[in-house]
C-alpha cells in the first residue's frame, strides 16, 4: 500500500509539472471513454498556463466551438472553468477568451493557431475585423507548411478582394497544398488550371494593355487542360463532388483526355450520389442523348436535380413526362391530374405545366400564364422563368400592362412621344427584373446571376456595378458554374 502511494505521489507531482503529460490527458478525457469536459478542459488550461502551445490551441477551440454552459456545481479552485459539455443546451461560447489562446499559441509559431486567429481576424467577431492581419497569420502557418493556410492564400491571392490579385502566387501556394494532398487546394489548382486568368468585358486594344499588365505583374496563368485533369483527378479521388464533376464534364467534351461518356457517367455519378446538382442534372442528360441512354437512369437524376431546385431539370423531367420516355405510362395519364391541380391553386403542378407548354409545346405564352400564377403564390423557379421569357422578349405585354410597369419603374406614365415598341421594350425589362429579384431573394442562383446581369448593364434598373457585383457573388456562392468564372465581381 506505501508503494502504491508514493507511485501515485509520484505520479501528481509530473502532472503538475509536464504540460504535454497535462494536455494528453486532456485529450483522453475529452475524447476516450467516460468523457469528462470539465476534467478535460481543467488539464488544457494547466498546460495551456505553462505555455504549452497545443493545449492553447485547443483551449480556444473549447471556447469558441463547444457546447457548453455555466455548471450549477461549479467548483471555485478549478480556475472559475466550471462548465460541462451537454450537446442538448445552446451554444455560449467566450469568443474573447478563444482569441486570447489561439494568440497565445499563434504568438508561439504554432501553425494551427495561427490559421484559426487568421479566420478570426477575417471575419470579425471577438476582434475587429482585419483583413491585413489575417493575411499576416495565414502566411506565418502557411510558411511553415500548414496546408489550410496555404489554400486560404491561395483564395485570397486569386480573388484580389485583399490585396492585389495576383493568379501566379495563387497557383503557388496551392500548389504547395494540393502536393500535401490537401483536396480543396488540388480543386482549386484544377480550376486554375482548367480556365487560366480571364479578362472580362473589354475592347480588343483595352484587353491587350490588361494582358501586358498581367504579364508584366506576374498575374496571369494559362490554361493548361492536362494539369487540370491531373489536379480534378487527385481531388476526385479523394472524394471531392466538384472535382469528379468538372472532370466529368472534361470526358465528356474530350476537353484535355479522350471522350469517354463511360468515364464521364462513372464520376457524374460519385459527384451526384453525393447531392452535386449539376452532376445530376448533366447524369441525366447523358442517360437521355448519349451513347449510354437509359430513359429511366434519365428520369431518376433529372427528378433528383429537380427535387433540389434545378430548373433544367425539372424541364427535361416535365419533357419526360410528356413523352412518356423513362417514366411510368401512368405519369402520362397523370398529366391531366397536373391540370387539375393547377388550376385548383396548386403552385408546382403550375409551374410544371409552364415547363410543359414553354419546353415540350413551344408556347411561351401559356407557359407565362402558368409561370405567372406559380410565381404570384411565391414559387422561385418560377418566377425566374417568368422573368426569363420577359428579358428574352418572348411574350408580348398588352398597352395598359406596359404603362403599369413603367409608371412603377418611373413614377409616371410614359409619354405619348414614346413609340409603343420602346414603352413595351422597357417595360419588359423592368418586369424582368422585379421577377429575378423575387426569386434571388429566395437563394435562386440562376435569379441572382441574371440580376447581377441586368444591374451592369442597367436594363429594367438603374445602371449600379456593386448591386451587380452583389448578386454575382452571391450566385457564385451557390456554385453557378458562369458566375464563378469572374474573377472580379467589379469588373461586369
Amino acid at each position: 500500500m506505501q508503494l502504491f502511494s508514493r507511485c501515485l505521489s509520484v505520479l501528481r507531482e509530473y502532472l503538475e509539472r509536464e504540460p504535454e503529460a497535462q494536455y494528453n490527458l486532456g485529450l483522453k478525457y475529452e475524447k476516450g471513454e467516460g468523457v469528462d469536459c470539465e476534467r478535460a478542459i481543467k488539464w488544457f488550461h494547466k498546460a495551456a498556463e505553462q505555455g504549452y502551445a497545443p493545449a492553447q490551441f485547443r483551449l480556444g477551440w473549447v471556447y469558441a466551438d463547444w457546447s457548453i454552459k455555466d455548471s450549477a456545481t461549479r467548483v471555485e479552485d478549478e480556475y472559475h472553468l466550471g462548465v460541462t459539455y451537454d450537446t442538448s443546451e445552446s451554444v455560449i461560447g467566450n469568443d474573447v477568451e478563444a482569441v486570447k489562446w489561439f494568440r497565445k499559441a499563434a504568438e508561439q509559431g504554432y501553425a494551427p493557431a495561427q490559421f484559426r486567429l487568421g479566420e478570426i481576424c477575417g471575419t470579425g467577431g471577438a476582434v475587429d475585423r482585419a483583413e491585413p492581419e489575417a493575411v499576416k497569420w495565414f502566411h506565418k502557418a502557411a510558411e511553415q507548411g500548414y496546408a489550410p493556410a496555404q489554400d486560404r492564400l491561395g483564395d485570397i491571392y486569386a480573388r484580389g478582394d485583399v490585396v492585389d490579385r495576383r493568379d501566379t502566387e495563387a497557383v503557388k501556394w496551392y500548389y504547395k497544398a494540393a502536393e500535401q494532398g490537401y483536396v480543396y487546394a488540388q480543386f482549386s489548382l484544377g480550376k486554375m488550371y482548367s480556365q487560366g486568368t480571364i479578362l472580362l468585358n473589354h475592347d480588343f486594344a483595352e484587353w491587350s494593355q490588361m494582358y501586358d499588365k498581367a504579364l508584366k505583374e506576374g498575374w496571369y496563368v494559362d490554361q493548361d487542360v492536362a494539369k487540370a485533369v491531373k489536379w480534378y483527378r487527385k481531388a476526385a479521388k479523394q472524394g471531392h463532388a466538384g472535382a469528379q464533376y468538372n472532370l466529368s464534364k472534361m470526358y465528356e467534351k474530350g476537353d484535355g483526355v479522350d471522350l469517354d461518356f463511360v468515364v464521364a457517367v462513372k464520376w457524374y455519378r460519385k459527384a451526384a450520389e453525393q447531392g452535386h446538382v449539376y452532376a445530376q442534372y448533366n447524369l441525366g442528360e447523358m442517360y437521355e442523348s448519349t451513347s449510354v441512354k437509359d430513359y429511366a437512369e434519365a428520369a431518376k437524376w433529372y427528378r433528383k436535380a429537380a427535387e433540389k431546385g434545378c430548373t433544367t431539370a425539372r424541364h427535361s423531367l416535365g419533357a419526360m413526362y410528356e413523352n412518356g420516355r423513362g417514366v411510368d405510362l401512368g405519369f402520362v395519364e397523370a398529366i391531366k391530374h397536373f391540370r387539375k391541380a393547377a388550376k385548383r391553386g396548386d403552385r408546382d403542378a403550375q409551374f410544371l405545366l409552364g415547363v410543359m407548354y414553354q419546353y415540350s409545346r413551344h408556347d411561351d405564352l401559356e407557359a407565362a400564364n402558368w409561370y405567372h400564377k406559380a410565381a404570384e403564390q411565391g414559387h422561385a423557379d418560377a418566377q425566374f422563368r417568368l422573368g426569363w421569357i420577359y428579358a428574352n422578349d418572348r411574350v408580348d405585354l398588352s398597352s395598359s400592362a406596359a404603362e403599369e410597369y413603367y409608371e412603377g419603374r418611373y413614377g409616371e406614365k410614359p409619354s405619348k412621344d414614346l413609340a409603343r415598341f420602346i414603352v413595351e421594350g422597357v417595360a419588359k425589362n423592368i418586369a424582368a427584373v422585379n421577377w429575378y429579384h423575387k426569386a434571388a431573394e429566395q437563394g435562386h442562383a440562376d435569379a441572382q446571376f441574371h440580376l447581377g446581369w441586368m444591374y451592369a448593364r442597367g436594363w429594367g434598373i438603374k445602371q449600379d456595378s456593386k448591386e451587380a457585383a452583389n448578386w454575382y457573388h452571391k450566385a457564385a456562392e451557390q456554385g453557378h458554374a458562369i458566375a464563378e468564372r469572374i474573377p472580379d465581381y467589379s469588373s461586369t
